[in-house]
């Protein structure tokens, strides 16, 4: 069961209903659901746009199609979502959710995967089926909009856990402190490097696969910089994290060479988000027993052991060391002279709030939002 129940320019609201053998994989069973009916949703209103779409034969344009391609990394377009009901019967789980779905991730996949490429250096891309146009855009904005769609890093993160423990109170207020974990979803992760590297793939003239060795400190796998390939005609690299096994880390590298304009214009792309895009904070709202809003906290600057929450410990650096390069991963980095630290582990913090006792005497929930600056 699937309901499509409004929707907004950035997301859809979507009810739906999964099975499973535990409570876990019943949410994500109706997580499926929900990208599903977004899908179709979206697939018949470019239909109800234009009725004279004309189509080639090699164009993909099945909605079946658009759902296998989409579904394997779900989670990856889904904003939030709320369990509204739950059931157990002979040892099978049963959840209804309502989940928040990226609008424009979505309908950008769904759009790529149609359409695909036309020319290298003249991408088009169908913004919205529209009197049989596509849209002309160039690389280095569908490298824009995909980091943007897909909200990178920021809805790779997820709070996990949120312990509210009460500290002092008055007559007016009531003063909390929140223990707060957040940890890096790797589906969502995936999902979002999957869409980039469909585009770098097409783009980039050198690209290859390189495993590199780390050293343990603490909490941290060092790798040394100088271990990574370099090349002096391509100066400017991305590289994409892929695994990890018996201290060892592999990534998916491409070498841009900016002598071209189309490979110049991406690099830059990424420069320019990095700059807009550089800085969190995260914002708290008290939730009553009707799903209300009732008070919100806004832009609190967070910190977990000396580590702001910017792009480069959120799994988005750029260095000059070695090569112009920057480093996508699912987990934190901190870029240090001639290495780099990267960890998995979750960030842990401690916020202390004051709130008004008559708000917090209705709140039934807190929620816990990460936002840019």
């Amino acid at each position: 069961m699937a309901a499509l129940t409004f929707a907004t320019s950035e997301t859809i609201t979507v009810e739906a209903e999964g099975i499973g053998s535990t409570v876990e994989e019943a949410v994500q069973s109706s997580l499926r659901m929900a990208i599903s009916t977004a899908v179709g949703s979206l697939f018949r209103s470019w239909s109800s746009l234009d009725t004279s779409l004309e189509y080639r034969e090699d164009e993909i344009i099945e909605e079946t199609v658009f759902k296998e391609k989409i579904l394997s990394f779900a989670n990856a377009y889904v904003k939030d979502y709320e369990i509204l009901e739950h059931s157990e019967n002979d040892g099978l789980f049963t959840v209804i959710i309502k989940a928040e779905i990226k609008l424009q991730a979505l309908e950008g996949t769904m759009l790529r995967n149609a359409m695909g490429f036309k020319t290298l250096d003249g991408a088009k891309l169908l913004a919205i089926f529209e009197a049989n146009e596509g849209t002309d855009v160039s690389g280095g904005e569908m490298v824009s909009s995909i980091l943007k769609d897909f909200g990178f890093p920021k809805d790779c993160w997820s709070f996990t856990e949120s312990q509210t423990e009460i500290v002092l109170t008055t007559a007016n207020s009531v003063q909390i402190v929140l223990s707060v974990t957040l940890a890096t979803d790797t589906e969502k992760f995936f999902g979002f490097s999957k869409q980039l590297e469909e585009i770098l793939d097409r783009v980039c003239g050198k690209t290859i696969i390189e495993t590199v060795y780390t050293t343990r400190m603490e909490d941290w796998d060092n790798v040394s910089l100088s271990d990574f390939i370099s090349d002096s005609k391509y100066r400017n690299v991305i590289r994409f994290f892929q695994s990890t096994k018996d201290g060892q880390y592999t990534f998916k590298e491409y070498f841009l060479n900016t002598s071209n304009a189309l490979e110049k214009e991406i690099y830059d792309a990424f420069k320019q988000y990095e700059r807009d895009f550089d800085a969190y904070a995260m914002n708290v709202s008290m939730i009553d027993g009707l799903e209300k809003e009732i008070h919100v906290v806004k832009n609190l600057r967070v910190s977990s052991s000396s580590l702001l929450l910017n792009n480069s410990t959120l799994g988005f650096a750029r260095t000059s060391q070695k090569a112009n390069q920057f480093i996508l991963f699912p987990g934190i980095i901190r870029i240090v002279p001639g290495k780099m630290r990267l960890s998995n582990s979750p960030l842990e913090f401690n916020i202390e709030l004051e709130i008004p006792r008559n708000v917090f005497e209705e709140t039934k929930k807190i929620k816990l939002e990460l936002v840019n600056e």
